[in-house]
């Protein structure tokens, strides 16, 4: 079933059940070291399936409480209910309770933890329109809830909550500043972290090695058109080449001067969450364009906003670490 989240359409299975489980991976084309995360229309919900001491259950009340129906996914120690398949053989699962009426509706309905990755093509740029899961995954029996574009528009924040500490695995909408703010009675600021960036190279790799979280691969999030990152210092020189076959995906203007020269041109000029919402969508349409070769994304990682390093780990997986220039002078 695709259905709809605030965050991405996802991919949902019966989360207790290995033949359904694996029928996911085997849409999506997902290596089965890389976890997935269960959905569920409430906190309760999701207690039968981990294991919480009493300082565990504290983090996860706090952080529920704030964020829950919402864009945030708990890693926790799972408990022996949880299927391997869901937690690619680790000991921990990820839980999340959605904040669109759609998918709490579906969940409800369903009675069970719905294991729930993107809808789309392992790989490719995540779904945030029914017609993008259609695209990627109609050849397959799946079932789509259109519930419209997705207003947050990139994927869930994921915190690893452990004894004592609580870390940032995947960046989102909901920033670690918001987090220590929710935990503030529980654990010390310099408890709560946020990981830098983890890179896995190869799908090899992935196929080895367990993942804690999903969205680690070095490529990922990815067009099917070939993508770079151009960093603020060298727009003036990537503006002076040939760009006739080159898409920008730009984020507030920031490649603004490559807009006479290129193929086609879109940004998204109205803050930052409209920037999370825009971009998915945006590089989904930059593949489409008719005779593009390239696609360029602004390099986003020296930006102050925390949201904003959420979109720019994005555009880095998207580009798999690739910078316009840097390709060129191989």
């Amino acid at each position: 079933m695709g259905f709809p989240t605030e965050t991405v359409y996802g991919l949902g299975a019966h989360g207790l059940e290995e033949i359904p489980i694996l029928r996911i991976f085997q849409a999506k084309g997902r290596p089965l070291s890389d976890p997935l995360i269960l959905h569920v229309p409430s906190l309760d919900a999701a207690r039968p399936f981990v294991v919480l001491t009493p300082a565990l259950l504290a983090q996860v009340e706090s952080l529920s409480a704030a964020f829950w129906p919402g864009p945030l996914t708990l890693i926790l120690p799972a408990s022996s209910l949880v299927p391997a398949g869901v937690r690619a053989g680790g000991p921990t699962v990820g839980f999340r309770v959605p904040g669109h009426p759609i998918a709490l509706s579906f969940l409800k309905e369903c009675g069970v933890p719905v294991a729930a990755p993107s809808a789309n093509r392992f790989g490719h740029v995540s779904p945030t329109r029914a017609e993008h899961v259609q695209h990627d995954l109609g050849a397959h029996d799946v079932t789509i809830l259109d519930g419209g574009a997705c207003p947050v528009g990139i994927e869930s924040t994921i915190l690893k909550c452990e004894e004592g500490s609580a870390t940032v695995l995947r960046r989102g909408s909901i920033t670690l500043f918001e987090i220590r703010e929710a935990l503030a009675d529980i654990l010390r600021p310099e408890c709560v972290t946020a990981v830098t960036r983890t890179v896995v190279h190869k799908a090899s790799a992935v196929e080895q090695e367990t993942l804690e979280a999903p969205g680690q691969l070095l490529t990922h999030y990815a067009p099917d058109v070939p993508t770079f990152l151009v960093r603020v210092a060298d727009v003036a020189a990537v503006a002076a080449g040939d760009n006739s076959h080159t898409v920008v995906v730009d984020v507030g203007g920031r490649l603004g001067s490559l807009r006479t020269g290129a193929l086609a041109y879109r940004t998204s000029d109205e803050g930052t969450e409209a920037a999370l919402s825009f971009a998915f969508d945006a590089l989904r349409w930059a593949e489409g364009v008719s005779g593009a070769q390239r696609i360029l994304v602004p390099d986003l990682m020296s930006e102050p906003d925390e949201k904003l390093l959420a979109l720019a780990d994005r555009f880095f997986r998207s580009a798999s670490g690739r910078c316009v220039l840097a390709e060129h002078a191989r």
